[in-house]
């Protein structure tokens, strides 16, 4: 008995050109309707077929893709390393796992990209298959995460020094009132003629420097025992200069740009002080010997979302109108692993110093609810920008507080 036209016929009837017709139809629609990118490339990395959706990213369809290479698609850069990878592939004989870029509509995407030798019968490499998909969003992901990690390790550090700080202090305040007590006394016991005078008034004014030290260890704590009374930051920065004039060497040259018609931040008037008084003096430090210059600015601007995330403390403020003070140095500048440590009670990189300057600036930032900025690189000065929510006025018909 002869075959019947149309090839063998198995036991349903149908024949085996019928079964393989169907086998490619099941193969085709997976591979249309997979929404990741799938290719077939030859061994010069021509393309030999891809799915509908690498060919919608394209612009062409799946069938006019054939001949064509990543040069005709990519910038130059891109389309050498894709043709690199393929013949790491093809050379090895096994499949890797690559994390790439990738340009959609003009966009830089991330991708991360399967690629697995195409051997014919014998064994030979003809080609590689390539699946990719796009990562771009959890990459995002992951970066949001490390930075919020990032941010809230740096407030626990910065929470748990302040604390540190707050507790020393306490307890040496307590034996400096002993002191200062004691030699207060015996001051007024002591006739003037007394050859120990001398002797303990130096003792009262080293009780009365540490005692400012304490001051400063309290406000990096973040002492939130400030009173809040509208305050004109002009006003205070001009009273700060007036007070840090004979304390900068004359070798660095200040220059105030201050902002008029800026409504009152709330604020204790004294910390505002201490904070701008802080700032000068650190920047006069950063030019040091070899001069420069330091622009104290002020003013008012908008600010959304990624400029207060970029702030430190920033990420707990509403967006909107935002008074700032900027202190900005033509100093030395700082590297990365400094500028991220500045804030730190007790850091410092001067010779001489007691690292609570900035510490104190952060502990009543914090106190106040505002934010700093810091920018620095080696050789290129520093930026430090304070953030003062704007004072709301009270509304109409609201009882005045109690003086």
């Amino acid at each position: 008995m002869g075959i019947p036209p149309g090839g063998e016929r198995r036991s349903d009837g149908r024949s085996v050109e019928d079964r393989l017709r169907e086998s490619e139809d099941r193969y085709r629609t997976l591979l249309r309707n997979l929404p990741q990118k799938i290719f077939y490339k030859d061994r010069d990395s021509a393309y030999v077929l891809c799915n509908e959706s690498y060919a919608a990213d394209l612009g062409i369809t799946p069938d006019a893709i054939k001949g064509m290479t990543d040069a005709e698609f990519f910038p130059p850069e891109l389309a050498a390393k894709y043709r690199a990878d393929d013949v790491r592939v093809m050379q090895s004989g096994a499949a890797e796992e690559f994390e790439e870029e990738y340009v959609r509509g003009g966009e830089p995407r991330a991708v991360r990209t399967f690629k697995a030798p195409v051997r014919d019968k014998g064994g030979a490499v003809i080609g590689v298959f390539g699946v990719f998909w796009d990562i771009t969003e959890r990459k995002r992901m992951e970066d949001e995460r490390r930075r919020l990690e990032a941010r809230l390790e740096q407030a626990r550090k910065a929470e748990s020094l302040g604390v540190m700080a707050g507790g020393i202090a306490h307890d040496f305040n307590n034996i400096l009132s002993a002191i200062k007590g004691h030699v207060d006394v015996a001051l007024m016991r002591l006739a003037k003629s007394s050859r120990i005078r001398g002797n303990l008034e130096e003792i009262a004014r080293a009780a009365d420097r540490a005692a400012r030290l304490c001051r400063q260890m309290f406000a990096s704590a973040g002492d939130g025992s400030a009173r809040r009374l509208p305050v004109d930051l002009g006003e205070a920065v001009r009273e700060t200069a007036r007070l840090v004039k004979g304390s900068i060497s004359p070798r660095a040259a200040v220059t105030y740009r201050l902002a008029s018609g800026l409504p009152p931040i709330e604020a204790d008037p004294s910390r505002v002080v201490q904070v701008v008084m802080n700032l000068i003096l650190n920047a006069a430090e950063a030019v040091g010997g070899e001069g420069g210059t330091i622009l104290v600015s002020t003013g008012l601007a908008e600010y959304d979302r990624g400029r207060l995330d970029a702030a430190l403390l920033g990420d707990r403020l509403p967006e909107g109108p935002y008074v700032h003070l900027e202190v900005a140095d033509t100093g030395c500048g700082m590297d990365e692993e400094t500028r991220r440590r500045i804030f730190d009670p007790f850091f410092t990189t001067k010779f001489v110093g007691r690292g609570l300057g900035l510490a104190a600036v952060l502990g009543i930032v914090r106190a106040h609810g505002w934010a700093i900025m810091a920018e620095s690189a080696p050789g290129r000065g520093t930026k430090m920008r304070v953030l003062f929510p704007v004072r709301r006025p009270p509304p109409p018909g609201a009882a005045a507080e109690p003086a």
